[in-house]
C-alpha cells in the first residue's frame, strides 16, 4: 500500500489491521465506538490485504512451477491495488513499456506479469 509518504507491504498492513481491531474491541468493551476515520482505515487495510492475498493464492497467478510460473498475470486494477497507485498510472506504465512482459491488451484489458508487479513492490520497499 502506498500513500504520499507511507509505504507498507502486506505484512505491515496486517499488523496495522490487527492493532485497529484490538483498538475496536477495547473501545467496545468500554461502551464506546471507534472514530469513523479509524473504521475507514480498518476497511482500507482489510481490502488491501484481501486483494494481495487473493492475487498470491489464485492458482492462475501463483503456486506454479516451471515455465508456467513465468506466465502469471494480473489485470491493471489488481496491479494498481498492489502498488498503491491509480489504475490509470498502471495503464500509463504499460503503454510506456515499464513492465517488460506486457504484450498488450487482452479483451480490452492490460495483462501485467505478476513478477513485474512484485519486483516494483520490492523496489519501493
Amino acid at each position: 500500500m502506498r500513500d504520499d509518504l507511507l509505504v507498507l507491504d502486506v505484512h505491515d498492513a496486517a499488523r496495522q489491521l490487527a492493532a485497529l481491531e484490538t483498538l475496536e474491541r477495547l473501545t467496545a468493551a468500554r461502551g464506546g465506538r471507534i472514530l469513523a476515520d479509524v473504521a475507514r482505515d480498518k476497511q482500507m487495510f482489510a481490502r488491501f490485504i484481501a486483494t494481495r492475498v487473493a492475487a498470491r493464492d489464485d492458482a492462475r497467478t501463483r503456486g506454479l512451477d516451471g515455465p508456467a510460473a513465468h506466465d502469471a498475470r494480473m489485470d491493471s486494477r489488481t496491479a494498481a491495488e498492489c502498488l498503491g497507485i491509480t489504475e490509470g498510472a498502471v495503464r500509463l506504465a504499460c503503454r510506456s513499456g515499464r513492465y517488460a512482459g506486457v504484450a498488450g491488451k487482452k479483451r480490452g484489458r492490460w495483462s501485467i506479469p505478476v513478477a513485474d508487479v512484485d519486483a516494483e513492490v520490492a523496489r519501493r520497499a
